[in-house]
């Protein structure tokens, strides 16, 4: 069992049964346990609870009071009901409201063994009940819903469930966006609720008021009347055409579907080759507004009608794919989920809902190929100021020269080369010109004052000031240093 409940007034009497349910042998998932029998409803309304052992004098509701409502309840837990009275009337009221079980206190550890095990069997009787009949349910309704014949008793038993609800009133097909919260009811001959569509099964005559109620704000799609269960195949699919319909119109539309018309010239402009691509290749450029437009204009051809819904689909998934194969390098796993929605819209209630996740997410992952093509340019720029002064460095130079050269503003060139070569202008130039003077102190017999000249450094006691600062020694040290180890 899951989830047990204890309702007693005196936290003592908890804590024993808690105690002896714990020690009785019997699996239990969680132990939960509360001092009144409002706190006792409002629990069990809001969870699901397997078994509730309670007491009956206790503050506010009482114990046959609160074994009442919770049997109304859909899912109503077993019931045990723990008192220190033998009265013959009391335990048949409290039989009668719906306790499965009455126990005189004080309980021994026997016999509330004896008793988990009871509940024990009759939990896992019921669960196996359940699941047969939820499994054989779900086959044969998916059978005809994937058009795969099922056995002859399994569409015997599907023909007896159904058809006599059904067969004089008829039934219809209901599909919508799988967010929508349904309530089980008995109008509803089926309910199917997957992560991202629910599909109602439901008697004609009970769906308007059920659309009223259920979905005042959502866009459906529904099939045309049917009167027999074997017609359930075909009405599903009437249900998923009028669904599609429905999410690019932003209401609820009924079957029969008129009959499919073929773009018009302006709808076969939006879905040609020619635009798809279009709204493929201007993403990344520096045209943000004509990027926005083009898919706002498609967007609204299919709230038109000026082409099938289906239309519209495939050049979603056709653009997700695109996404995928030419900015492959950019997509990282944050563009994952949101691209692979963007290819599945019907998860969405409508077009418009689709289209404000689908613009958000397009215009951030264009500024993002924006940003890392801007980054890759300066990048390419700062490589090309590297390479002119390693080409330029025994000149006067300085920052703004080198940013001159590039064609860069000052502060931008400061902060990024910086951010490129992990130092300063200043530090990296001297650097360079101290790299370059150890060369010529090595390979050559230049004096130092015609080294420093050569590097860059008309004084040459700053010379040796940044020489000794950068290698520890002074020039003339580090050229005897390096003749010994030749």
């Amino acid at each position: 069992m899951d989830t047990i409940l204890i309702v007693e007034d005196e936290r003592p009497v908890r804590q024993y049964l808690k105690n002896l349910i714990q020690h009785s042998g019997v699996p239990v998932g969680a132990v939960m346990e509360c001092g009144d029998g409002q706190t006792a409803l409002d629990i069990v309304q809001k969870y699901r609870v397997d078994v509730m052992f309670t007491g009956i004098g206790m503050p506010g509701m009482d114990g046959v009071e609160l074994v009442r409502r919770v049997h109304k309840l859909q899912y109503p837990p077993m019931v045990v009901v723990i008192t220190d009275s033998d009265d013959l009337q009391h335990a048949i009221e409290v039989m009668r409201s719906g306790a499965l079980e009455y126990v005189l206190k004080p309980i021994e550890p026997e016999r509330m063994t004896s008793i988990m095990r009871s509940l024990e069997k009759k939990a896992a009787d019921a669960k196996r009940r359940s699941r047969m009949i939820d499994l054989l349910t779900m086959r044969m309704v998916f059978s005809f819903l994937l058009d795969q014949r099922p056995t002859p008793s399994e569409a015997a038993l599907l023909q007896q469930i159904y058809d006599p609800l059904i067969s004089e009133t008829g039934y219809v097909v209901c599909l919508f966006h799988g967010g929508v919260s349904i309530r089980e009811s008995a109008k509803l001959l089926l309910l199917r609720q997957y992560q991202n569509e629910t599909l109602c099964i439901l008697q004609e005559q009970n769906l308007a008021p059920f659309l009223r109620s259920e979905l005042p704000g959502a866009a459906a799609g529904v099939s045309g009347p049917h009167h027999t269960s074997d017609a359930l195949s075909q009405a599903h699919c009437e249900a998923k055409a009028a669904r599609a319909l429905a999410f690019c119109r932003g209401e609820h539309v009924l079957s029969p579907l008129p009959a499919p018309a073929p773009p018009s010239p302006e709808g076969e402009r939006l879905l040609s080759e020619q635009a798809q691509s279009q709204r493929l290749q201007l993403l990344g450029t520096r045209k943000s507004e004509e990027l926005t437009a083009r898919w706002q204009e498609l967007f609204r051809g299919a709230q038109k009608g000026l082409f099938p819904p289906e239309r519209l689909f495939e050049q979603l998934r056709a653009f997700s794919d695109g996404v995928r194969q030419v900015y492959r390098s950019s997509l990282d796993g944050d563009d994952l989920l949101p691209l692979e929605q963007c290819a599945h819209p019907l998860a969405f209630p409508t077009l418009a809902a689709y289209g404000q996740f689908f613009m958000a997410w397009l215009l951030a992952f264009h500024e993002k190929l924006m940003a890392r093509q801007e980054f890759n340019r300066n990048q390419a720029r700062i490589a090309q100021a590297i390479e002119y002064m390693e080409q330029n460095y025994a000149s006067d130079l300085n920052m703004a020269v080198v940013s001159n050269y590039i064609s860069m503003n000052y502060s931008l060139f400061s902060h990024l080369f910086k951010l490129q070569t992990g130092t300063s202008f200043v530090t990296f130039l001297k650097q360079t010109r101290i790299r370059h003077a150890c060369q010529l102190l090595v390979d050559t017999d230049m004096k130092v004052v015609d080294v420093s000249r050569r590097v860059g450094y008309v004084n040459e006691k700053n010379f040796m000031k940044i020489f000794k600062s950068l290698c520890g020694v002074s020039p003339s040290e580090y050229r005897r240093n390096m003749q010994k180890m030749i």
